[in-house]
């Protein structure tokens, strides 16, 4: 049986993303033998690769109108002949997606637009009309939009060069943007970058590796969790999270606890964008693993075309809870994280502190959860005082 590096160390569980397996491949292609050194099995041939995403902006629109940022004028002066740049990725549902730069915030006046997912760069030189716009408006500001409920842009970078003078913004190489602490959310995180929060949601896509699949049928291509390999039981916790495009109308990725058969999807997402698919293995479950050809619990992306970024699998053993103090692994089924603070098994108080120092948090049934905090992992069942 393959044991996968994170499978060692004393404890059965899996998480790709920390796998040293993973993380010293190098950017590009791979192939069978390097899925099976992490751990997985593929689904289709001729691809995966590894590709390694640079730190940026993830802006969220909740609402038509234009959601996004304003670069205000206070700050930045805009003056003829200023050259404004803002590159990055779109993805979305609605069928008139779009960025841009608008010089009249509050109003519809763009002057830089991109229509549909995909790579964007909004490039624009700023002539009198535009600035007079610009001071004339409410708030005095150029304004990045992202247009349309649904749709989610990750900006790389926003970069104003002026005559005369060169750069004078560039926001991917500055010290508030790469020092800026991951956490930071919403107006906290463009406060740091001194950019003005437009309504929607904003959050930091830090430096993230991913497992990359480019689909070429609608079959269900992806990676298989094989049953030999993760001997898997009722009451494991599996999560995979990443992002997609090109699912189209009705494609989706899904976990499939029935291969070769009629298809159980435990967990599905349709639509482009991020997914966090999750589950809390059933006996029915397993059996259905163990009546599969082959015997696996498949992540499938369903559509002919698509690509999905995978930026980690996540096993968390059924077992033992151990005594609750985040450093005992109880009868070895189950890790600690050795800061003997966070509950691993146990039971989470939802208290405001406990709250307010989380990173991350994924929800499985019965108010069950996997959190992350300060670099550690723990998992418990929550309760609300």
């Amino acid at each position: 049986m393959l044991v996968p590096e994170a499978f060692s160390g004393g404890w059965d569980g899996f998480d790709m993303a920390t796998s040293g397996s993973f993380l010293n491949l190098s950017p590009g292609p791979i192939g069978w033998n390097e899925l099976r050194t992490m751990g997985l099995t593929p689904a289709g041939d001729d691809l995966f690769s590894i590709v390694d995403d640079v730190r940026a902006v993830r802006v969220a629109a909740l609402a038509d109108w234009g959601h996004g940022f304003d670069m205000p004028n206070s700050r930045f002066n805009f003056a003829a002949g200023d050259m404004v740049s803002i590159s990055g990725t779109v993805t979305g549902t609605h069928t008139n997606r779009h960025v841009q730069l608008n010089s009249r915030p509050g109003y519809y006046r763009p002057i830089a637009r991109h229509f549909g997912d995909g790579s964007f760069e909004l490039d624009v030189t700023l002539n009198a009309d535009d600035v007079f716009t610009i001071n004339d408006s409410f708030p005095s500001a150029l304004r990045f939009e992202v247009r349309e409920t649904g749709t989610t842009a990750i900006v790389r970078n926003v970069r104003i060069v002026r005559p005369n003078q060169g750069v004078i913004f560039d926001m991917a190489s500055s010290a508030d943007f790469l020092g800026a602490p991951h956490h930071l959310r919403d107006d906290d995180l463009l406060a740091a970058l001194g950019l003005g929060r437009v309504y929607g949601e904003f959050s930091f896509v830090d430096n993230v590796r991913a497992l990359q699949i480019t689909t070429d049928a609608d079959w269900g291509q992806g990676v298989d969790l094989s049953q030999v390999d993760f001997n898997f039981s009722a009451g494991d916790m599996v999560s995979v999270r990443g992002t997609v495009a090109g699912l189209g109308a009705s494609g989706r990725v899904t976990l499939n606890s029935n291969l070769g058969g009629a298809s159980n999807f435990v967990s599905e997402h349709t639509g482009d964008g991020t997914f966090e698919l999750g589950v809390q293995l059933t006996q029915a479950h397993i059996s259905g693993i163990a009546a599969g050809n082959p015997q696996a619990l498949r992540f499938e992306v369903r559509a002919t075309g698509a690509r999905a970024r995978i930026h980690n699998i996540r096993v968390v053993r059924a077992g033992d809870p151990g005594n609750g103090n985040g450093g005992d692994p109880g009868n070895g089924d189950r890790p600690g994280n050795g800061n003997g603070g966070d509950p691993i098994g146990g039971i989470v108080v939802a208290t405001p502190s406990f709250w307010a120092g989380i990173d991350r948090m994924f929800h499985f049934p019965n108010q069950t959860v996997i959190f992350e905090r300060d670099g550690n992992v723990g998992w418990g069942h929550v309760l609300h005082p």
